[in-house]
């Protein structure tokens, strides 16, 4: 298999949700689609059990949170290629 190169995820639009019934969010980073192995990939980047201090963006914007290991391994993060989910530590 190809060596994977990180220069090829640029993120196109990120989506922050959050279940109705969970205290935690979801962010999610849809990925331009790159050529990797002569394949076209579309894929994303998402984390899952991030605790937030809010859910609005402009309560967000500009600052910056700082998580120790436990929460870290909490946060499910995975990106998807080729029908393979690979952890993703954030």
């Amino acid at each position: 298999m190809n060596k994977f190169e990180k220069k090829l995820l640029n993120s196109r639009i990120a989506v922050l949700s959050k279940d109705k019934h969970m205290q935690d969010y979801s962010l999610s980073f849809q990925l331009c689609p790159f050529y990797h192995a002569q394949t076209l990939i579309d894929s994303s980047i998402s984390f899952e059990g991030l605790p937030l201090p809010s859910y609005n963006l402009k309560d967000l914007s500009g600052v910056k949170l700082i998580f120790d290991q436990d929460e870290c391994d909490q946060f499910n993060g995975c990106f998807t290629i080729n029908s393979i989910h690979n952890p993703v530590e954030l």
